[in-house]
């Protein structure tokens, strides 16, 4: 909770808070000017808000820039900080004397209060949930008939539905459902990109179903070439290894055959390059180791050789030129066979137009089947955006049902302890608008007195930390009325921050107002150490 507040352009120094209601009285002639909104803004301000910089320029203007140190105590342990009307983003973390320790965002700050003040809630801030029950002369957002509005210009009414349901921690399945209409809009808005690019053709449902019967037409057909194919390559396959072996059985006889012609003609040619002739010389030197030999019958004899072999000469030529021709038949034999065998090999790719016509057929189906597998996403994505959607406005009516019910009920009682006399407002609230009202008391004080009502029950049925209630909201509320309201005030420990005029009419509590009172400020005893919007006398 809110300790104190201190400050230089204080008239005191310091301001010090208690636990529940927290009262800022004013003079008894309802003197204006004197510091009351001032104050309270100034608590908003130091809650993280930045009302006070906007709409007190004039104090801004007079005092020049200056600092708020404030303190906050959870759970026993006190938390100093310094923040300055020259720099609203930033805030100093501080030590008990107020040094300046570590500068920090507001955002950070506000992080920080919404982690003590344990209103972590899905997709929330510590602002927009408590900004709007803070209503102090200047925010302007104390319209009776929107009580859910942050500031005046917040005119969706979306804005303060969505708030509310955060604050009574119903988000959780909102967000989570917004959160897949979101991923699935991406997804649509990435395949419409790729659409308008060509990078896939965007076809029509109808051209869908089309693409459907041509697919199982498409599969039947490349299932039967597939069947087709298999009895085909088991059938070849068979042929050629039979073929081939026959083939190379032929091939190895071909090859003993070429191994024997060429062994013939080696022998050939040996016997040819040998030539062994006796001339004179010869017989001579015979004579002369065997002197008894008959030199003239050996001479006879090998005139004898040389007839016969110029005659088998001739012969074994014819027979060389017969046996070459036969090798060389024998190796065209065998490079008929080398190219039977190639060809066989190479059969195992065949039929090619079978092959050609299966590959035609699979590119189409796969053309076709992801024309039609974007197009389903981009339907099931519509289709789930629709879904969710249904989902959303199903559970934001459920929740929208149940917050109106228990709050309407709170008001009731509330009223019923405030002003019995009168009938209670009623919050009629749909997914996109609301209203706060009765439409049988339309008078300024009554509608005040609504607003008040409706800020107790939910201050009392949720975990909002703080409330505001500045005294514009008490003007033309009677007094007995007011008396019950702050009564009522009374009985919450959290804090409440209001400001009042003329407190000694309210006989019957001026012993709360007293006991309560933070600070009393009339037209001498400002909350500024100057005064700035009185002639000098």
């Amino acid at each position: 909770m809110l300790i104190e507040i201190k400050s230089e352009v204080f008239r005191e120094k310091v301001i010090t808070f208690h636990r529940g209601l927290n009262v800022v009285i004013g003079c008894e002639i309802a003197s204006n000017s004197i510091g009351k909104s001032n104050l309270l803004l100034i608590i908003d301000f130091v809650f993280g808000g930045d009302a006070y910089s906007l709409h007190s320029k004039d104090v801004i203007r007079e005092l020049g820039d200056h600092e708020f140190r404030f303190c906050f105590e959870f759970g026993g342990v006190k938390y100093f900080f310094i923040r300055n009307t020259s720099n609203i983003s930033r805030i100093f973390f501080c030590n008990y004397k107020y040094k300046k320790i570590k500068e920090q965002s507001v955002d950070d700050f506000n992080i920080f209060l919404q982690r003590k003040y344990r209103l972590n809630y899905y997709n929330s801030t510590f602002r927009s949930l408590t900004s709007t029950y803070s209503r102090i002369w200047g925010k302007d957002n104390y319209d009776i008939k929107k009580p859910l509005k942050s500031f005046r210009r917040d005119n969706k009414d979306q804005n303060g539905i969505d708030n509310l349901i955060k604050l009574f921690n119903k988000y959780d399945s909102l967000f989570q459902i917004n959160q897949k209409i979101k991923d699935f809009n991406s997804s649509s808005k990435l395949l419409n990109a790729m659409f308008s690019h060509s990078y896939v053709r965007k076809i029509t449902k109808s051209e869908y179903n089309k693409n459907k019967v041509a697919l199982e037409l498409i599969a039947q057909e490349i299932e039967n070439f597939k069947e087709n194919i298999v009895n085909l390559i088991t059938n070849y396959e068979d042929m050629v290894n039979s073929e081939l072996l026959d083939l190379r059985r032929q091939k190895n006889r071909l090859i003993d055959s070429r191994d024997n012609y060429q062994d013939k003609l080696l022998k050939i040619e040996r016997n040819l390059s040998i030539s062994f002739n006796l001339n004179p010389d010869d017989l001579q030197k015979l004579q002369q180791f065997f002197p008894d030999a008959n030199i003239r019958k050996i001479d006879e004899i090998e005139g004898f050789h040389k007839k016969i072999k110029s005659i088998l000469h001739k012969e074994i030529i014819e027979n060389k030129l017969k046996i070459q021709n036969a090798l060389d038949i024998t190796n065209q034999e065998i490079q008929v066979v080398d190219s039977r065998i190639l060809d066989l090999a190479d059969g195992f790719e065949q039929p090619k137009h079978i092959i050609e016509k299966l590959s035609e057929l699979m590119i189409k189906q796969k053309d076709l089947l992801e024309v039609n597998k974007y197009h389903q996403i981009k339907r099931e994505s519509l289709d789930n955006i629709k879904t969710l959607k249904q989902q959303l406005e199903e559970e934001l009516n459920k929740n929208i049902n149940q917050i109106k019910y228990i709050v309407n009920n709170r008001s009731l009682e509330i009223n019923k302890i405030i002003d019995p006399e009168h009938l209670s407002a009623t919050l009629i609230m749909e997914p996109s608008k609301y209203e706060l009202g009765n439409p049988n008391d339309t008078g300024t004080g009554s509608s005040y007195q609504y607003l008040i009502i409706f800020d107790l029950a939910i201050f009392e049925l949720t975990n909002l930390p703080i409330l505001i209630h500045d005294s514009i909201l008490f003007k033309n509320i009677n007094n007995r009325v007011i008396e019950n309201i702050i009564t009522y005030y009374t009985k919450f420990s959290k804090q409440i921050f209001i400001s009042i005029d003329e407190h000694k009419k309210y006989t019957n509590i001026l012993t709360i107002l007293e006991d309560k009172k933070v600070i009393k400020l009339d037209s001498k005893e400002t909350l500024y150490i100057k005064i700035w919007n009185k002639n000098p006398r």
